[in-house]
């Protein structure tokens, strides 16, 4: 149908607007289809027929570019080269954000600011940032991904909790190939669950790792609760806190099953990949 159709920039202006909020080849491939059809029967005078159904669909005017800006662009037969921008959920750009609710959050807003100026966080709509909301697994690990510039469209996870069409996908899909994160047991990722202090903890030490990094250290840490802290996250946590990414609380304790909120989160992540030199 495609071939046969006359106005293909039609076809590539809408996919344009489609690929903003696309979270996978797959739903890629089905909208592609379905504008394909609709633009067909559209010129041979015919019913728009239900031929895929890929998600909604935009607005068709291409975001502003003018219908010149698509007639050097080779459409192929397949489309497995593409890499489609991942997507959080709502699909909330954070170059074109002014987040409203930081109020009483200063100690946070330079950082959520910085974050979302990167790319690296979104917000839960168009001016809200939501920074007391709680973090979920998924959640940080799309934020670390977003930080790292790592995709993981080409890789594979089988964890029994982890769908293969959502937003958090590729950055799960990342992180664990790169060894970074670990599920929760060998077969769920812990999709809906909180961050804990300690497990974010952990994660970061692990970007350490990854990246090479070598940051001096600036204190020696100790906590009051250190004997709540797991085993498998001690020697990150003390590490972090040596290193001034993370602290505790005023009265020495360090809470490490404790959830994290968005403001936490956005700057810690802030703290650590300013101070390894990733995000300015």
């Amino acid at each position: 149908k495609y071939g046969d159709i006359k106005n293909k920039n039609a076809v590539m202006n809408k996919m344009f607007e489609e690929i903003k909020t696309v979270t996978s080849i797959e739903e890629y491939r089905n909208s592609f289809d379905k504008i394909v059809s609709e633009v067909y029967n559209e010129e041979n005078k015919k019913p728009a027929g239900g031929s895929g159904g890929g998600g909604s669909m935009g607005s068709g005017g291409g975001g502003g570019m003018g219908t010149g800006a698509v007639d050097n662009i080779r459409v192929d037969d397949t489309i497995e080269n593409l890499v489609i921008p991942e997507t959080t959920n709502p699909p909330v750009s954070a170059t074109e954000v002014n987040f409203k609710d930081l109020d009483g959050f200063d100690w946070a807003k330079d950082a959520v600011d910085v974050l979302a100026k990167n790319g690296i966080v979104n917000g839960v709509s168009e001016n809200n940032f939501a920074p007391a909301n709680t973090v979920k697994r998924e959640e940080f690990v799309k934020m670390i991904a977003g930080a790292l510039k790592l995709t993981g469209i080409e890789a594979d996870v089988e964890f029994d909790d982890v769908d293969k069409s959502a937003w958090y996908y590729s950055s799960v899909c990342a992180l664990t190939r790169e060894k970074i994160i670990n599920g929760v047991s060998a077969t769920m990722f812990g999709i809906g669950d909180n961050i804990t202090r300690e497990d974010m903890a952990v994660i970061l030490c692990r970007v350490y790792d990854f990246k090479k990094l070598t940051l001096e250290k600036q204190l020696t840490a100790s906590f009051a609760d250190e004997a709540a802290i797991s085993d498998y996250a001690l020697e990150s946590v003390n590490k972090l806190a040596g290193l001034k990414i993370i602290s505790g609380y005023e009265d020495g304790s360090f809470k490490p099953q404790s959830t994290l909120s968005r403001a936490e989160a956005a700057v810690v992540i802030h703290r650590f990949f300013t101070a390894a030199g990733l995000i300015n």
